[in-house]
């Protein structure tokens, strides 16, 4: 794999799937994703395929498992921002998941 390509804020926005956002509120960007599910079930769901698109991709978001709710956050550590990487994990999840949660 090639080392990622840093992404602006504005190009990342453009580029990103729907369900996606870019949280530049912090000194590091990032891009997040939040599912709002109706069942604990379908949150381990989400995780485990999230969890084993990272593997694949050798690139590791931050996810978090809440009653209702799956959030994920993500962007490339050493570029220090948004990159390739991120846009290419955002695609490849709703791809994975079919945009069968919201």
């Amino acid at each position: 794999m090639n080392g990622p390509i840093p992404i602006s804020i504005e190009k990342m926005r453009q580029e990103l799937p729907p369900l996606w956002k870019v949280d530049s509120s912090t000194e590091i960007p990032k891009i997040v994703r939040v599912y709002k599910l109706s069942r604990y079930l379908d949150g381990l769901h989400i995780v485990t395929e999230l969890a084993i698109l990272a593997n694949e991709l050798d690139h590791h978001p931050d996810i978090a498992l809440s009653y209702g709710s799956v959030e994920v956050n993500l962007y490339t550590h050493n570029v220090r921002g948004l990159s390739s990487y991120d846009l290419k994990f955002a695609i490849s999840a709703e791809e994975r998941l079919k945009s069968r949660y919201e």
